[in-house]
């Protein structure tokens, strides 16, 4: 979708887009979104940056499958283990270990050095059930992509970076694409303009009302671009140097933005 495809934001919001989607090609056919993935079993495929947020510590943490087996094996063996799970459901289930931190690590590299390759980011799928985790990862992403580091950021007029990432946005149609092809539309500059695509995550789904529509007005944009919108209006980059500008309260100089340490800080009710 490009700036003559934005949504006017006045009247009424769809969820679904009454104009014709258009979509990358390859060969003719619609370019499928390619993207390194982790594998995490039972929950399903998640990017990176998806992965880094919710196995650090202070998240959900990592727990390995090998892990939950030698303990089941153990307990069907009368081992003790202590991990009894009827018995003490909250102070005996299994927690993060050294030995998920040091598989964590090399499957972020192992990742990371996927995505080295030209035209592959490995942001979000939002497949998680929370379009704020990955609205935050893409702002986080495209504030590191253009500008690199903290100092940068920090040195830049708000209206400047705005204007920047909106620009550099439209420029680029893979990178455009790749975010609001999972459903995390564009808030551009103005603030009445949104870029989306065939479905957006927010605002939520009213069940029985596929078609329902949505009053918009300037409190709703706000709630929305909060809670699932890529928010390049200046006000929001604005919030992202005053959080930069707490973050590096302990640091000295200029340091490199990490993407996962910008957006973990955030989730939490205190954030902005």
């Amino acid at each position: 979708m490009r700036l003559a495809d934005a949504v006017t934001l006045a009247g009424k919001l769809s969820k679904n887009n009454v104009k014709k989607i258009k979509y990358l090609k390859h060969n003719n056919e619609p370019k499928a979104l390619t993207a390194p993935f982790i594998n995490t079993g039972e929950n399903g495929f998640i990017a990176l940056g998806e992965f880094e947020i919710l196995s650090e510590k202070n998240q959900l943490g990592f727990v390995s499958p090998e892990e939950i087996a030698e303990t089941a094996i153990q307990e069907i063996k009368e081992g003790g283990t202590g991990k009894e799970i009827i018995a003490s459901l909250y102070q005996t289930t299994l927690g993060p270990s050294h030995k998920t931190d040091l598989l964590r690590e090399q499957a972020i590299q192992k990742a990371k050095e996927i995505a080295k390759k030209p035209e592959i980011d490995s942001v979000a799928f939002d497949l998680l059930g929370s379009p704020r985790i990955s609205k935050l990862l893409f702002e986080a992403y495209l504030l590191k992509k253009f500008f690199g580091t903290r100092g940068t950021v920090l040195g830049t007029e708000a209206e400047t970076i705005s204007q920047t990432i909106e620009k550099k946005l439209l420029e680029n149609d893979l990178l455009r694409s790749q975010i609001i092809s999972v459903g995390i539309p564009i808030l551009l500059s103005t603030g009445s303009k949104l870029l989306k695509g065939s479905k957006i995550a927010v605002p939520a789904d009213i069940p029985g009302k596929h078609d329902a529509q949505f009053e918009i007005t300037d409190a709703n944009i706000n709630r929305w671009a909060f809670d699932g919108w890529v928010d390049l209006r200046h006000e929001n980059m604005l919030a992202w140097q005053t959080h930069l500008q707490k973050m590096g309260v302990a640091s000295n100089g200029d340091v490199p933005l990490e993407i996962s340490k910008m957006v973990n800080s955030l989730l939490s009710p205190e954030s902005f």
